[in-house]
């Protein structure tokens, strides 16, 4: 409660234009503070009803949006792969089993579930106990091959890439291929884990674990499917996960093989149906990590309402509740309201989302770049102008 109150006082403090109803004039008011002058602000509010721009400024200029980028990789991969889609992790043989041993080698093939944890390596051992394999005279192969093999996309810094939000993708991953530190070689790694699981569940690994590719014509063992992705795509956005939006944009490009830049393509297509001019943008990544990545307020405005559907809707963080935004407007009349993608990095705060005032709801996007220190101001600023909105 003690937060609360000490909220108000700073944002009457700042920000004393809110106090009355709504209007352009208020959020002009909001959006010339001084905290503003040193950054560049740009800001888009529609309804979601009609689809008309209730108030903007720069609104189609570009700007870095940091994870809101993601709001652009979940819907892609929701309208292409389907809120059901699956990805599975399977393990197969080109042996056969003779008494209780199976003569020949073990692959254990990724399908790029990022998903995929440690633990579940029991369930991969439990089914191979229930064949009755005691024992594996061969290999046990680590094959990733489903992806491409480029880790990091294009303009990640070399600062992030040794952070735990900043780990490389792989079809085959373990834990979000982070140990302490980013796995250095993903497949390799899962190979391992499973073989350590292996000994714990009394089988026996005469062999050794190594990269390699699947044949084709394996006898399967036992197939793992991740969540559908309508719940992996909400795992993303709630906690902001760099590692599942990576993934998810090397699925969007996957046939026999996942990639990136025909990932990139593929979102390409859905923004070209949105109306997002062809030369108007710039995507690098499918997290928002990349400095490289350039939208508009505007854009984004037009996939919002687009996006009206429950699967997308639903896996964004709710203020004061969940998420990214769980400690924000706390206790205000926003709270639960708010439903919203925030995008931090060094200069570059954003917020994007849906507003629902009681009277009716808004797309809401607030990109913020350019500024040094802190994003609290900035965010504070997104703030007021959420609550001047709900004051309408």
């Amino acid at each position: 409660m003690k937060k609360f109150f000490f909220f108000f006082i700073v944002f009457f403090f700042f920000f004393p234009e809110t106090a009355g109803a709504f209007d352009p004039k208020s959020l002009d008011a909001i959006l010339s503070h001084p905290v503003s002058e040193q950054s560049h602000v740009g800001v888009e509010i529609r309804s979601l009803s009609s689809g008309e721009t209730l108030f903007s400024r720069d609104s189609r200029k570009l700007f870095t949006p940091a994870s809101v980028q993601k709001l652009v990789t979940s819907l892609a991969a929701l309208r292409f792969l389907g809120a059901d889609a699956r990805f599975l992790t399977e393990i197969s043989t080109d042996g056969k089993i003779e008494d209780g041993c199976l003569k020949g080698n073990l692959f254990l093939r990724g399908g790029g579930d990022p998903s995929l944890k440690k633990g579940d390596f029991g369930d991969f051992c439990a089914a191979l106990e229930k064949k009755g394999i005691s024992r594996v005279e061969g290999d046990l192969i680590a094959d990733a091959t489903f992806f491409d093999d480029a880790p990091y996309p294009a303009g990640w810094m070399r600062d992030d890439i040794a952070c735990d939000y900043a780990t490389p993708v792989s079809a085959l991953s373990v834990d979000g291929n982070f140990d302490g530190s980013p796995v250095l070689n993903p497949p390799l790694r899962a190979g391992r884990l499973f073989a350590a699981r292996l000994v714990v569940a009394g089988i026996r690994l005469s062999g050794t674990v190594r990269l390699g590719k699947t044949p084709p014509g394996t006898d399967s063992l036992f197939i793992h499917s991740s969540p559908p992705l309508s719940e992996l795509v909400k795992e993303m956005n709630k906690n902001s996960d760099n590692f599942y939006a990576e993934t998810l944009l090397e699925q969007l490009g996957a046939g026999e093989k996942g990639n990136r830049e025909k990932g990139i393509t593929r979102v390409s297509t859905m923004l070209a149906q949105i109306g997002w001019a062809k030369d108007g943008y710039r995507i690098a990544d499918g997290s928002g990590l990349s400095r490289y990545n350039s939208l508009t307020p505007s854009q984004l405005a037009s996939l919002l309402v687009s996006a009206n559907s429950d699967p997308f809707q639903d896996s964004l963080p709710v203020a004061g509740v969940d998420g990214t935004l769980s400690h924000r407007l706390l206790g205000s009349t926003a709270a639960g309201r708010l439903c919203a993608k925030t995008g931090t990095m060094a200069g570059v705060s954003c917020l994007a989302g849906y507003l629902d005032t009681g009277r009716e709801r808004l797309v809401i996007v607030l990109m913020v770049n350019g500024f040094v220190g802190s994003s609290r101001a900035f965010q504070a600023l997104q703030d007021s102008v959420i609550l001047a909105l709900m004051e309408e």
